[in-house]
Order: structure tokens, then C-alpha cells, then sequence
């Protein structure tokens, strides 16, 4: 169960909460399922690095969600500009990988400065004159709580696989500088222990075997008319 911040369930009807919980569940359970894979695939032997794991996570989440969301019609999985939405209600969700680590500071992680992914930030700060006050000071609950673009937020790498995740809102002042109207770290899906139990243990990349490969004599014509 997804545990929504208080004042973000209190402007919400019960449906509209439900379906927000059921969105953001689904996409944790799938990313949790999309990190178990990739960290069984990952071979640096054969080149495989962070960055390739990053876009295989967002690849195969885009996927995933897309299969998870096919017939539903509360929730909708909307391509654009190269990227998607998660679509809820009046909540637009930007599904985004923030860092790397346990230990990585939410507080200093964001959206990269692409168009798509800052555009989260800039609409959230058109909506803030609707509650006469802006990003630079401390947002109300009304207006923390009444912005509809959200992030979930996501860390995780080669090793470790999924670590940690976030359910949060941010804006971007009229300098570009973007701040979290509010942030709330949700517990690690329950799909993430059942692939830990069902799979052998993970072994670290760097602890595995070399991959094995046969080494062949090829007799030349030189070495054949001797």
C-alpha cells in the first residue's frame, strides 16, 4: 500500500486517491522488477557499464509500464518529445532515475535540464499565483500539496539493483533553480523481495567468473607444406 502524504490525500475524492496509489505502486513494482534483471544481465566483461545500465532501466521501465497500462483507463502511459507521462487523474508523472546510491541526498537531485524533464518544475511554478505565493518562499500546504506535476523519482545501480525511491513534487524559480515542494521516500516494493527469493543471489559483477571462451589453433598454408 502506498502511503500518500496527508495533505495531498485530503484534497483528493477517495477514487481519485485510489487511483494515484494503484499508478504509483505499479510503477515502483515494475522498476523494482526492471532493476532485478538488468543487475542478473550485467557483464562488464562484455563492456557493460553505468550508463548503458541506466537507459536499459529506463527503456525496459517505459515498456513495462506501457504493457502494465494497456487496457486500463484511469491510467494512461502518454509518449512524447522522446519521453512519457504517466497519466492520473489531473497528475502527470515523470518517471526518472536520480542517482545511483543509498546514500545519494534527495534534496540535490532533480530532473537533468532537458526541456521535457524540467518542464515538471516550470509548470508547477505557473500554477503557484493560483495561491499567491512563489517558489522562493515556503510553499503553504495548499499550494505544496495542490501542484499537479509529480515526480517519481528512483535510485539504483549495476550491484545493488533498486535501493531506494520517491513519491515528490518540485518547482523551478524564474533562475532556473529547482527546489522540492515536498518529497516522500516509499518503502521498496514487495515484487523486489519476492524476485530476492525466487532468484539465486545476486552476485556482484565484479566477483564473478570470467566468461569462458575455447581458443582454437589455426594452421596456416606455411605451417601445412612443412
Amino acid at each position: 500500500m502506498i502511503d500518500l502524504p496527508e495533505g495531498l490525500s485530503a484534497r483528493l475524492a477517495p477514487a481519485e486517491a485510489a487511483s494515484l496509489r494503484q499508478a504509483v505502486a505499479a510503477i515502483g513494482e515494475e522498476f523494482a522488477g526492471v532493476y532485478s534483471a538488468n543487475v542478473h544481465d550485467h557483464r562488464e566483461s562484455r563492456g557493460d557499464n553505468s550508463q548503458l545500465f541506466g537507459m536499459k532501466v529506463w527503456v525496459h521501465g517505459h515498456f513495462r509500464l506501457q504493457q502494465r497500462f494497456d487496457d486500463d483507463t484511469e491510467i494512461l502511459v502518454v509518449n512524447a518529445n522522446g519521453s512519457y507521462t504517466v497519466k492520473v487523474g489531473p497528475f502527470s508523472l515523470g518517471v526518472y532515475k536520480l542517482g545511483d546510491f543509498l546514500d545519494d541526498d534527495i534534496h540535490s537531485a532533480f530532473p537533468d535540464a532537458s526541456p521535457t524533464k524540467r518542464g515538471y518544475g516550470e509548470r508547477n511554478r505557473a500554477q503557484l499565483p493560483l495561491f499567491e505565493c512563489s517558489p522562493a518562499s515556503p510553499l503553504p500546504p495548499a499550494a505544496r500539496f495542490g501542484l499537479n506535476d509529480l515526480i517519481v523519482g528512483h535510485f539504483g545501480n549495476p550491484r545493488d539493483g533498486l535501493v531506494k525511491w520517491y513519491l515528490g513534487a518540485f518547482v523551478v524559480d524564474e533562475h532556473g533553480r529547482a527546489s522540492w515542494a515536498w518529497i516522500q521516500r516509499l518503502e521498496l516494493p514487495e515484487e523486489r523481495i519476492e524476485l530476492t527469493r525466487s532468484r539465486p543471489p545476486v552476485v556482484p559483477f565484479d566477483a564473478r567468473e570470467a566468461d569462458s571462451f575455447e581458443v582454437r589453433v589455426r594452421r596456416t598454408s606455411a605451417s601445412q607444406s612443412e
